[in-house]
């Protein structure tokens, strides 16, 4: 008991003597210490959150610039209705059942072309066999025909491309089709690769 208040008494004495002579020294540089510490932990603060923020900011650009890339993609509008070639056309009809289709160039084959500098486009109210040449493109490095996907005739060619060969490169998929077609046979659509067997197909083709 006499250890315990012993220790009680020792422990106020000492606790008194810190607070009196933190009272009687307080030297102005350990205020003037303090308020430099309390502004530099502020301005690391701010720090901390403009990078942060910076760091979200980028991120949001990263995903932005991916969701643009994947909206030019070569299969943007891919869906049921379009297949393709091995000879790297696409062909695009509304639905199943619809005997009109349009017809243009994969985004591989433009690749492969490059800069394209004439479009010889089909004669409308031509008819065509299934692998016919429909239409030539030539580019910078070399021409190359344009086969009819299914047989049909010719019921629309696109007049653009004679003013503007390049939309094949800019958007093959869109604004650089060839030409449209009454589809003779319909069932002939069944024979064209879909999505999936064409991207298997450039994977093959490549090694």
């Amino acid at each position: 008991m006499l250890f315990f208040l012993g220790s009680l008494l020792l422990f106020f004495d000492t606790r008194d003597c810190w607070v009196a002579r933190s009272q009687v020294v307080s030297p102005p540089y350990l205020v003037k210490e303090s308020r430099r510490l309390f502004a530099l932990f502020n301005l690391n603060t701010h720090i901390v959150i403009m990078l942060r923020v910076t760091r979200l900011t980028s991120h949001a650009l990263h995903i932005a610039r991916i969701s643009q890339a994947r909206s030019i993609a070569p299969f943007r509008f891919a869906s049921q209705h379009v297949r393709y070639t091995k000879s790297h056309e696409w062909l695009r009809r509304e639905s199943d059942g619809d005997k009109m289709a349009t017809v243009g160039v994969t985004d591989h084959a433009q690749k492969a072309l490059g800069e394209v500098v004439f479009v010889e486009a089909p004669e409308v109210g031509k008819e065509f066999g299934k692998g016919d040449v429909i239409a030539a493109v030539e580019s910078v490095k070399a021409a190359s025909d344009i086969n009819a996907p299914v047989s049909g005739s010719i019921v629309e060619a696109n007049d653009e491309l004679a003013e503007s060969p390049e939309l094949i490169n800019k958007s093959p998929l869109e604004k650089g089709w060839i030409c449209k077609m009454q589809l003779s046979n319909p069932e002939e659509v069944n024979d064209l690769l879909d999505e999936e067997a064409y991207k298997a197909f450039l994977v093959e083709d490549e090694k």
